[in-house]
């Protein structure tokens, strides 16, 4: 009976990892609405101070039984550069990149479409000298192929870039980087606090570069939609913490990995319900051939 309750419990368990990894999908393609909303009624770095302001003290309430003040005390030379360096490559250049994109952009699933590529997985190979292998150089040609595609308007002028695309893939290469630099941290650290002290040094960096900006509150047209949206962006920005250190603990990578794929699909659907985007061949083949390179990829690093 004990191991038929423990295998029953050990299979919810697996069920709600895989939820909360579709949750973690959903949630993170609807960040864009935020950054296109909040982009009507705020300037850039206004809108990414309040937003990191946000979810710092969201991610603080939910989740201060597991963070420990004390250890900031503790922090060494590399706790502090690692941290830094990827508050950086993370919001500064990566949220920033990604924010000006969805802006931008007339067409949200595009923008979608160019964040679900593999790009951990790439500059893994680039940066960290992980094994090149042919597989892996055409599934790096045709993710990248797959961007061509849905960035060039033309093929007769193939230079000829969206700007929206290139904010998205600097984005998506920057947000790659802090990955990366993850495992860098030493061990005095967990997961929310990271995230906490993380989203702490991006709030008062864009609040202060929004300042010399001459960005000033008083220009902007407080309203209670506004300030609702600002706090329900946080709020999921500290969901997307809680999903992702539930769903992985839960679920094996490979398969977490190509359910957090489908980010690029929810993408999709919520540019064709809330944008009444049309998606056409091109946007179609181009996006198939990012996701066929991510879910490969995933399989082949399950297999390493």
């Amino acid at each position: 009976m004990k191991s038929t309750n423990n295998i029953f419990k050990s299979d919810k368990q697996f069920n709600c990892g895989i939820l909360s990894l579709f949750a973690l999908s959903l949630i993170s393609a609807s960040m864009g609405i935020f950054m296109r909303t909040l982009g009507q009624e705020l300037q850039l770095f206004q809108q990414l101070s309040f937003r990191l302001s946000a979810a710092f003290l969201v991610t603080i309430l939910l989740f201060y039984k597991d963070i420990d003040y004390e250890k900031l005390k503790k922090m060494t030379n590399r706790d502090w550069t690692v941290t830094s360096s990827r508050t950086l490559f993370m919001y500064l250049f990566g949220i920033s990149s990604v924010t000006i994109a969805f802006i931008r952009s007339s067409n949200y699933g595009n923008i979608s479409f160019i964040l679900a590529l593999p790009m951990v997985a790439i500059l893994g190979v680039l940066i960290l000298k992980e094994k090149m292998t042919l597989i892996k150089a055409l599934l790096i040609l045709l993710s990248f192929i797959g961007v061509v595609i849905i960035s060039v308007d033309s093929f007769a002028n193939i230079t000829n870039w969206d700007i929206s695309s290139l904010f998205a893939l600097v984005g998506t290469t920057s947000m790659a980087m802090n990955a990366i630099l993850r495992n860098k941290h030493t061990n005095l650290l967990n997961d929310k606090e990271i995230a906490a002290l993380m989203l702490f040094i991006a709030a008062f960096i864009t609040t202060l570069i929004s300042f010399l900006l001459g960005e000033r509150i008083s220009s902007v047209n407080w309203s209670l939609n506004l300030i609702f949206m600002i706090m329900l962006a946080g709020l999921f920005n500290a969901l997307i913490i809680f999903f992702i250190n539930y769903g992985y603990s839960k679920v094996n990578p490979l398969t977490a990995n190509n359910i957090v794929a489908t980010q690029s699909l929810f993408g999709v659907l919520i540019g064709i319900v809330f944008y009444q985007e049309v998606i056409g061949i091109r946007e179609i083949i181009g996006g198939t051939f990012i996701i066929l390179s991510v879910i490969a990829f995933n399989k082949l690093r399950g297999k390493e």
